[in-house]
């Protein structure tokens, strides 16, 4: 039995359909899941399209804990929209 799941989105595609399967999956079987958006730094890449195809393709509100700074050649990293003490 699985604890937890970890989907990795790309930054180029977003959410493909191999994703949607498997968060179907962990969804029927109330699994928890959580996000991450891979490869900012590619060419082409957008965190807002990416967290729009979470939106879209898997019906889901994402809950943002960082955010790009930047995209594709202009990444510089990551920003922490939470500040935890």
């Amino acid at each position: 039995m699985l604890d937890g799941v970890v989907t990795i989105i790309d930054g180029v595609k977003g959410v493909e359909a191999q994703t949607q399967k498997v968060w179907a999956m962990a969804t029927k079987h109330q699994i928890p899941k959580i996000c991450f958006i891979n490869k900012m730094d590619r060419i082409g890449s957008s965190a807002e399209q990416a967290i729009s195809s979470l939106r879209e393709r898997l019906g889901i509100i994402p809950f943002v804990l960082q955010t790009a700074l930047g995209d594709g050649e202009s990444f510089k990293g990551v920003y922490d929209l939470i500040e935890v003490e």
